[in-house]
């Protein structure tokens, strides 16, 4: 019995699985072009660990044009939107994930647009045009971290809605939430695993 009952806790701990942090130190960046002073950036990173990215590039803090958007302890690199657009990040294969945190910070273009309003939109399976899930957060050249409770989406957007310039993301939390057909799985071996110890008991 104490085995059926440890693997029910098992089964209840594994629903999400565990979070992961983006970080973008893991991507390979350009290096600077000596004649214009640019690189170290990527306009969009595509796919990454398992989700894609739309409107979501790359950068590190040495970069010339941008400056250090990364959060404190980590690496160089971050992700960032570009000046007033759109970025998501999103799994269609999946149910869907959690979203729990991440650190932003705002680098203005113009001089009258910091802070910045950026809205955070969580959207689920069985939305069409409006989010579920929608938080305003303001945003400073400084940054901050910033805690969500976006349960069960399948795409992220972060948008400028006020203010001229980039948003940096860094140390972005997320967690994968199982499909069904696992848990399926689980709950099959879970119950075999209770036959076989009822027979072993009617045996003894």
């Amino acid at each position: 019995m104490r085995i059926l009952i440890a693997a029910f806790a098992a089964l209840t701990i594994a629903a999400p699985a565990a979070a992961q942090t983006f970080d973008f130190d893991d991507i390979a960046l350009p290096p600077v072009n000596p004649a214009t002073g640019l690189g170290l950036v990527t306009q969009e990173i595509g796919a990454y660990r398992g989700f894609d990215f739309f409107g979501i590039g790359a950068m590190s803090s040495l970069a010339p044009i941008f400056g250090s958007a990364a959060a404190a302890g980590s690496g160089s690199q971050y992700g960032f939107v570009g000046s007033g657009g759109l970025g998501a990040l999103y799994r269609f294969d999946l149910i869907g994930f959690n979203f729990y945190s991440a650190f932003l910070s705002f680098r203005s273009t113009t001089a009258d647009s910091d802070p910045a309003q950026i809205m955070i939109r969580g959207y689920r399976s069985s939305d069409t045009d409006v989010a579920s899930i929608n938080q305003l957060v303001t945003l400073s050249s400084t940054g901050a971290q910033f805690t969500f409770d976006f349960g069960a989406i399948q795409q992220l957007e972060i948008e400028t809605v006020s203010g001229n310039g980039y948003v940096g993301i860094d140390d972005l939390s997320v967690s994968t939430v199982p499909e069904p057909m696992t848990m399926v799985l689980f709950a099959t071996g879970l119950a075999a695993m209770g036959g076989v110890h009822l027979r072993r008991r009617k045996a003894a």
